[in-house]
């Protein structure tokens, strides 16, 4: 998640709305962009030249990454130049001169594919914080599933000491959930305590594989390495 401090005085184009989806379709099958350009029915041009400053972001990368989604009707994307914006809970892709934006209710999934790290996101997982509706990056599957939501919360207007501009604020978290035997359970740190008491098996050689490869499970990084070698043990 990016962090930056940026003048909000630029000319943002977005089209914001899409209503409807072509009929029934194969899994198999692959939408255009010109295809989900043509299903995007309200297209809004917002001018904005305020002297209030942005301090983080509302999007998961700094820039536009390669991905495609796949729609709620089960049919998936060409390639596309998208980012994930995590505040509206909607992915913005780019198409010309303008982003268009797809809210996470018109999505099934979406996945980020030219990554070193694997950033694939569904919903349909419940539990303590964690609604169905919500998108979750699967960090790992196998005996256990790991889970993490993305948060973006915004503070508007914030006074800035010294300065006569006010500034937006974007404020990132995360929270991790760990999926086992048909239960979605939160776990509470990103830390080795917390993230082994939620797990049945292997501690003592997951103590050892966080010393041996210097993880630091605050890092999501080291964290999906961390759940990928724990489901890896049980196929030894």
């Amino acid at each position: 998640m990016i962090k930056s401090v940026v003048k909000n005085s630029t000319l943002i184009c977005m089209l914001i709305a899409v209503v409807s989806f072509p009929g029934k379709a194969d899994a198999q099958s692959e939408i255009t962009i010109e295809s989900l350009r043509d299903i995007v029915d309200r297209r809004t041009m917002i001018q904005t030249i305020r002297e209030v400053e942005t301090a983080g972001s509302p999007y998961l990368f700094e820039d536009f990454k390669t991905g495609h989604v796949t729609l709620s009707n089960n049919v998936r994307s060409e390639t596309l130049l998208m980012n994930y914006n995590v505040h509206e809970e909607s992915v913005e892709f780019i198409q010309g001169d303008f982003a268009l934006s797809i809210m996470s209710d018109r999505l099934a999934g979406f996945e980020f594919t030219d990554m070193e790290s694997r950033y694939l996101f569904r919903k349909g997982y419940e539990a303590s914080r964690l609604s169905p509706h919500e998108f979750v990056r699967v960090l790992a599957e196998g005996k256990v599933t790991a889970l993490l939501k993305y948060n973006v919360s915004l503070q508007q207007d914030v006074p800035t000491y010294g300065v006569a501009t006010q500034q937006n604020r974007y404020t990132e978290s995360q929270r991790l959930f760990i999926g086992k035997d048909g239960d979605i359970q939160r776990v509470r740190r990103l830390n080795e305590r917390s993230i082994l008491r939620n797990l049945d098996h292997f501690q003592d050689e997951m103590r050892d594989f966080i010393r041996q490869e210097q993880l630091d499970l605050a890092n999501i990084d080291h964290l999906e390495r961390f759940f990928r070698h724990y489901n890896a043990l049980f196929q030894e």
